[in-house]
């Protein structure tokens, strides 16, 4: 079986002594593209808010971005994910995010999602 090389990173390889040395050099080319991409998503999480969006909109925005860093290697946890959300919403939520994080027990985005789309359908 014959191995191949992409054409974009052949050049790294090039000069490489050994195996070793070319994972060195392809782990120190991404890892930074990586951690740049993980803060830049990171910012996006947190500067999202709901503004004009429906409810599910906004919840799917925060999703995807959350989709994202875990891809990156830096997951969201549940109770984060959960905070950003409600910190997103604005003022017209302040009651419902006040009896959220007032739960005893904590909610898992799809139970959040839950509550926020069926309190939104009898408004």
């Amino acid at each position: 079986m014959m191995a191949s090389v992409d054409t974009t990173i052949a050049p790294t390889f090039a000069a490489t002594p050994s195996a070793n040395k070319a994972w060195e050099l392809l782990h120190t080319a991404y890892a930074n593209k990586n951690h740049t991409r993980i803060f830049s998503l990171r910012d996006q999480l947190q500067n999202t808010k709901k503004t004009s969006k429906t409810i599910a909109e906004y919840l799917q925005e925060v999703r995807s971005v959350s989709d994202a860093l875990k891809v990156a290697g830096s997951p969201v946890n549940d109770d984060e994910l959960i905070v950003k959300i409600l910190s997103g919403l604005g003022p017209e939520y302040r009651e419902i995010s006040a009896v959220i994080r007032a739960r005893d027990s904590p909610l898992s985005f799809e139970e959040l999602f839950h509550k926020l789309t069926q309190i939104m359908s009898f408004s």
